[in-house]
């Protein structure tokens, strides 16, 4: 699926990257940011702004990220985050487990 492309005003190509259904779960949906770097939903979950961080410098050469880029794209990784737990919800956990 894909969020964002590149052209009409924004500089991300964004998408939710497929794998095999014995790889992909929950944790391990990839988001791709191409061709800069791609991110698990659980490395996205445990910390965005390092992600956003780290996007910021690898895209450092193409000149700075501003402010509102960052903000659309954190639009664009919240909008996967929501998909990955619609496609994958949290399990329930039972007796303090």
């Amino acid at each position: 699926m894909s969020y964002s492309r590149w052209g009409g005003g924004s500089r991300w190509y964004t998408f939710w990257a497929c794998q095999d259904e014995v790889t992909e779960n929950r944790e391990t949906c990839l988001f791709e940011i191409c061709p800069v770097v791609s991110f698990t939903a659980a490395g996205l979950r445990a910390d965005i702004e390092a992600c956003l961080d780290q996007v910021a410098i690898l895209e450092s050469g193409k000149g700075a990220v501003s402010d509102t880029e960052r903000e659309e794209l954190r639009g664009y990784i919240m909008e996967f985050l929501a998909d990955v737990d619609c496609r994958y919800p949290e399990v329930a956990k039972v007796n303090g487990d």
